[in-house]
């Protein structure tokens, strides 16, 4: 029997370390300089949505059971629920870390077909290489931020802010589309028909916006009983 306690990170949990904190509101939290020579000593199960980049040195990291070497100018984008365990620290990195809140996510980019296919792409590519033209854009969104983050409350702060950080979202949501090989980006039931109707599902909740809540509102639309579509769904 596995025994193994696994601790939940969630997005206050972040929030403890002002020293490392460059900015914090309710839905967006950047730590600065973050130095990996620490590690969990429990596995942790991610609460939020979360990007590391890499800027100095590499690491080895387990994501999810599979290992991975996080090396500079490469990002991690880990999803909630991503399960980051123990390893032993071979090496170091300096990491600038900005996490979301779910509903955050929801409310820049929305819920459609492109960010399924980027999430299912993510839960078995956590990393990928940064080119040079994205790493200069991020460089500039950074100084934008820091500009406005010292600048004193204009009456736009928040929208220009909440602007700002869905671009560096849409940028990151780009570059990793095109990384997805074509066929996984078709709506192929033979494959696997839980998840087509899961696509399905979410282009529908798509649509209405997440305004309908019920299984039942779902279930007829897409012409299943509640019963299937809730037990696809979990």
């Amino acid at each position: 029997m596995n025994t193994e306690m696994v601790r939940t990170l969630s997005f206050e949990n972040l929030k403890t370390d002002p020293n490392l904190i460059e900015y914090v509101d309710e839905n967006i939290i950047i730590l600065n300089q973050v130095d990996t020579s620490f590690s969990p000593d429990a596995p942790i199960k991610l609460d939020c949505f979360m990007m590391a980049f890499c800027f100095e040195g590499e690491v080895n990291v387990n994501i999810n059971n599979k290992m991975y070497q996080l090396q500079a100018d490469h990002c991690a984008v880990l999803l909630p629920n991503t399960i980051i365990r123990h390893v032993p620290i071979i090496g170091k990195c300096k990491m600038r870390i900005i996490a979301f809140s779910s509903q955050c996510i929801k409310s820049l980019v929305g819920i459609r077909k492109e960010i399924w296919d980027i999430s299912a792409y993510l839960h078995n590519n956590p990393l990928y290489p940064m080119k040079k033209e994205i790493s200069y854009r991020l460089y500039l969104y950074k100084e934008l931020e820091i500009d406005y983050m010292n600048e004193q409350e204009s009456p736009f702060g928040k929208e220009i802010k909440k602007h700002l950080f869905s671009a560096i979202l849409c940028e990151l949501f780009s570059s990793l589309y095109k990384l997805i090989p074509h066929q996984e980006k078709k709506l192929e039931f033979k494959n696997d028909r839980s998840i087509y109707i899961y696509r399905k599902f979410i282009e529908k909740v798509n649509e209405d916006d997440g305004s309908n809540r019920s299984v039942s509102y779902y279930a007829d639309k897409l012409c299943y009983s509640p019963k299937h579509l809730s037990t696809v769904i979990k």
